[in-house]
């Protein structure tokens, strides 16, 4: 059986890969804070620290990598260019080279956001990245140097990965104020390919079974705006559509540019790895499904 560590096993896309993980692999993770609920082992870690994440890697010898890990506050990023090179580039390169000393495959969660947003249609993996914010910049800038290793990494690109978690998310956030009665405003300018964090950890594990390198996009087969994925959330959950507003990225300010369009062509992904890469609808249906099953739907599959 592989050994794998899971960066970031707490977060949304990270809690989903443990919990899949097991039984298929010998699966470890790390988290930076909070208390961990996984029965696999934990082990604390603040990528940053690079002498302790050399540490753990080498004392691991871990058959398979996955980075989950991000500074992901899109303006946060635009404010703190420094913290973000530091968590998005510098952190994950140094993790890559870790990993290729110790021989372990490494996967690179990156994002749509590397794309400018310009191109009608979605994006594929052989499109030339041009990033209009420093999210976007910061996860290319690895994603360049991890690829230009002698070493066997790989890069995932996702987009609005949503599911339950403890930590908020679009989906999450939407459904806490629906419930709650109030009115959200949501641009419908915004087009991208919402992932339910569960469909993306089996692309990835799927990635990581077949020893894959190179880019890949891991995301949903949809190509929809913001306010569409809003509405569609309301009518799974049986909320209000009327509370929903749409708007124009334009009046929201924004420190950061988004890109118009960074919906992802999973044909590859689809084609290869054989798994099946869901629409917006079964997603939110999924998650529906996994509210009804357990109060903390985040502990179950």
């Amino acid at each position: 059986m592989k050994s794998l560590l899971i960066i970031g096993g707490l977060g949304l896309l990270g809690n989903r890969l443990v919990q899949k993980a097991k039984g298929k692999f010998d699966v470890a993770f790390t988290y930076r804070s909070g208390e961990p609920w996984h029965d696999a082992k934990g082990h604390q870690l603040d990528i940053t620290d690079f002498q302790a994440t050399n540490f753990l890697i080498k004392e691991l010898q871990p058959d398979a990598v996955i980075n989950t890990a991000a500074f992901h506050v899109v303006d946060g990023c635009e404010k703190d260019k420094n913290l973000a090179k530091l968590v998005n580039t510098d952190a994950a390169i140094n993790l890559g080279r870790a990993c290729q000393k110790a021989g372990s495959h490494y996967i690179f969660v990156s994002t749509d956001y590397v794309f400018d947003g310009s191109k009608k249609e979605k994006y594929s993996v052989s499109d030339v990245p041009n990033p209009q914010s420093y999210y976007g910049e910061s996860k290319l800038l690895a994603e360049s140097s991890l690829l230009s290793m002698d070493a066997d990494n790989a890069v995932a690109r996702t987009s609005v990965i949503y599911g339950w978690n403890p930590k908020k998310n679009f989906i999450t956030w939407l459904i806490g104020e629906l419930k709650a009665g109030k009115e959200v405003k949501i641009v419908d300018d915004q087009f991208s390919s919402p992932t339910l964090a569960d469909n993306g950890a089996d692309a990835l594990l799927r990635m990581v079974e077949l020893e894959k390198t190179g880019v890949w996009h891991v995301a949903g087969k949809d190509c929809l705006s913001r306010y569409v994925l809003a509405q569609k959330t309301a009518k799974v959950f049986g909320f209000d559509e009327s509370l929903i507003r749409p708007i124009k990225t334009s009046e929201l300010n924004q420190l950061a540019k988004r890109p118009a369009n960074s919906c992802l062509d999973v044909g590859k992904t689809e084609k290869e790895l054989g798994v099946r890469m869901l629409s917006c609808d079964q997603g939110l249906m999924l998650m529906a499904k996994q509210e009804k099953k357990l109060r903390e739907p985040w502990r179950c599959l």
